[in-house]
């Protein structure tokens, strides 16, 4: 009952702390002219897949998904498209707009399609609710060994971030969310304890 409690209480405070993280009255933005190809669109998330180019002084180049506050910029585009777009960023959102489409068009290839027959086997089959997680090994900040074992009975959030991206919608909100919730069970007293936010990271 006890672990319980601590799962309802991480997934509480997640839940209230995503409900206001995105609430951004700072008008401290930045702008970056960009341009990339487009790779996915997904209207119904107001969001366009994008393999853009290095952004000097920001951030390296990568294939991300960007979001548009007006579905009107995802107008006439299809995958492969050549575009610039404006990329505006602030402490806690980034999103892009003005988007063009280029004269140039780079085809985005198409996997092969493979016989229905043909199963897709993975290394490490996706877990269910309830599965027990594998003791994966992993290496700290300081150097240390950790393993998964050692948070075993605890209520454990687990999140996967790179060091290196500065986009204020992906790792660094993460981070931030989980900077509040520690600090949120911090200040409750009576509390329980037996809990552990984790982060991992592929970039270090």
């Amino acid at each position: 009952m006890f672990q319980l409690r601590n799962f309802i209480l991480l997934g509480t405070l997640f839940a209230v702390v995503a409900s206001t993280a995105c609430k951004d009255t700072s008008n401290d933005r930045k702008t970056y002219q960009v341009k990339g190809v487009v790779q996915e669109l997904k209207p119904q998330q107001k969001t366009v897949v994008i393999q853009h180019e290095k952004i000097p002084g920001y951030m390296d180049a990568m294939t991300m998904p960007f979001e548009v506050k007006d579905l009107k910029e995802l107008a006439g585009l299809q995958p492969g498209d050549t575009v610039a777009f404006r990329m505006i960023v602030t402490k806690k959102e980034g999103w892009i707009d003005q988007i063009k489409k280029l004269a140039s068009a780079t085809p985005v290839p198409t996997p092969p399609k493979l016989p229905d027959s043909t199963r897709i086997v993975r290394e490490v089959e996706p877990l269910n609710i309830g599965d027990v997680v594998a003791n994966y090994p992993f290496t700290n900040e300081l150097g240390q060994a950790v393993s998964l074992d050692q948070f075993r009975g605890r209520a454990v959030a687990i999140t996967f971030i790179f060091t290196r991206c500065p986009f204020p919608s992906f790792c660094p909100r993460m981070t931030s969310h989980f900077a509040t919730v520690q600090n949120k069970l911090k200040s409750i007293s009576n509390a329980p304890t037996n809990w552990h936010l984790l982060t991992i990271t592929f970039d270090i």
